[in-house]
C-alpha cells in the first residue's frame, strides 16, 4: 500500500499525546491521527479523530478543516464533509476547483489527488 508508514505515525502521535496531555495544540496530533488512519485505510477511527481535532482546533484551522473533509468523505460521513466545505467556503469565498492545487505538504501524488475528490464530492465550486 502507498501508506506504508501510517503505523508508525499512529505511535507517534498516541506517544505526543502522551507525552503532553494538556498540550493546547494536540489538536495537530489529533489530525495527525486522523489522517494516519485515514492512510491505513481505517477511515471510521480516521473520521472520529477528525471529529476530536476539529472540535479542539482554533476556528482560523483551515488546514484542519480540509483534511476533515478528506477524512469524512472516505467514512461515507458526506454531510459532515458537505458542512466543512460550507464553512470552508465562508472563509475562502473564492476558492474553486479550477483554481485549487493540492498542498504539496500531502508527499503523495495520490493522497493529493483523493484530496481533491473529495473537495469535489464535498461540493467543491467549479
Amino acid at each position: 500500500a502507498w501508506h506504508g508508514a501510517s503505523d508508525a505515525s499512529i505511535a507517534d502521535f498516541e506517544q505526543a499525546m502522551r507525552l503532553s496531555p494538556r498540550d493546547p495544540f494536540n489538536y495537530n496530533a489529533m489530525m495527525g491521527l486522523a489522517v494516519a488512519h485515514h492512510n491505513a485505510g481505517r477511515h471510521h477511527e480516521a473520521a472520529e479523530w477528525a471529529d476530536k481535532s476539529l472540535r479542539a482546533f482554533p476556528p482560523a484551522f483551515l488546514v484542519g478543516m480540509t483534511q476533515g473533509i478528506l477524512c469524512y468523505v472516505a467514512a461515507g460521513r458526506l454531510e459532515d464533509a458537505q458542512r466543512l466545505m460550507a464553512e470552508c467556503l465562508c472563509r475562502v469565498p473564492g476558492w474553486r476547483r479550477s483554481t485549487f492545487v493540492a498542498p504539496q505538504w500531502f508527499r503523495s501524488a495520490k493522497l493529493r489527488a483523493e484530496l481533491v475528490e473529495a473537495f469535489i464530492t464535498a461540493g467543491l465550486p467549479e
